[in-house]
C-alpha cells in the first residue's frame, strides 16, 4: 500500500512537471528531461542495458540508504520519527509510466499541447565500474576498500539527507549529528560490502517532448 501511495503521488508529481514546463515553452520548442530510471526485471529491456552493464544500478542505492537507516533505529541510535524524517524514499519510474502522460489522449500534459518525439533507456557507468565476472574474482577487502571510495564520494550527497532529517528531530548537538552520521555511513560501507555493490552503472531515461 505505501508503494502504491509513492508511485501514485510520483505520477502526480510528474504530470504537475509536465504541465508547467509545457507553459513556458514556444510552440515548437522541446522539453528534454534525463533521470534515473527503474527496469523491471522481467522486462526484456533489463537483459538489453542491465545484465552486464549495470547489475549495481543506482535504484538499488536507496534500498540500501533506507536500510542502514533503519539499522540505526534497531540499535536505538535514532527514535522512529527520525527515521521518517529522511528523505531516502522515492519511487523510480519506468520508461512506461514516464511515457504514460503522453499516450492518453485526455491527459492535461497532451491538453497542454506537449507531444512525445523520442523516449528511449540508456546507461552510464561509474568511471571504475566492476562486472560481474570481475568482481567474483575480488577479494572481500578489495571489495571493501571500492565501498569506502565510492561512498566517500558520494556522502556530500548524502549527508544533507541525513542532517535535515536529524534536525527535525529531537534536540541534537553538532558532534552528536557528526557522530550518527559516521555511524550511517559506516553502516552502509557494511551493507554494500555484504551485497558485494560497488561502483555501479546508471540506467536512465531520455523523454523528449515538443510544444503545438
Amino acid at each position: 500500500a505505501w508503494l502504491d501511495t509513492l508511485k501514485e503521488q510520483t505520477a502526480r508529481e510528474w504530470e504537475t512537471f509536465l504541465v508547467h514546463r509545457s507553459a513556458e515553452l514556444q510552440v515548437a520548442g522541446q522539453l528534454i528531461v534525463s533521470t534515473v530510471a527503474n527496469i523491471p526485471h522481467d522486462s526484456e529491456d533489463y537483459g538489453r542495458f542491465v545484465t552486464g552493464r549495470a547489475e549495481n544500478n543506482m535504484y538499488e542505492t536507496w534500498e540500501h540508504l533506507a536500510t542502514a537507516a533503519h539499522d540505526l533505529v534497531i540499535a536505538g541510535d535514532i527514535n522512529q520519527a527520525e527515521e521518517d524524517n529522511f528523505v531516502l524514499s522515492s519511487y523510480i519510474r519506468t520508461l512506461d509510466e514516464a511515457k504514460a502522460p503522453f499516450m492518453e489522449h485526455t491527459s492535461p500534459v497532451r491538453q497542454a499541447g506537449l507531444r512525445l518525439i523520442q523516449s528511449e533507456y540508456f546507461v552510464v557507468q561509474h568511471p571504475e565500474y566492476v562486472d560481474s565476472a570481475s568482481l567474483a574474482k575480488l577479494s572481500e577487502a578489495e571489495i571493501q576498500s571500492k565501498v569506502q571510495q565510492y561512498c566517500h564520494e558520494t556522502e556530500p550527497v548524502i549527508a544533507p539527507l541525513i542532517r535535515v532529517g536529524l534536525s527535525k528531530g529531537p534536540h541534537r548537538s553538532e558532534a552528536e549529528k557528526d557522530a550518527l552520521l559516521k555511524k550511517f555511513m559506516d553502516r552502509l560501507v557494511s551493507l554494500m560490502t555484504e551485497k558485494k555493490w560497488i561502483n555501479p552503472g546508471w540506467v536512465l531515461f531520455l523523454i523528449v517532448a515538443e510544444k503545438v
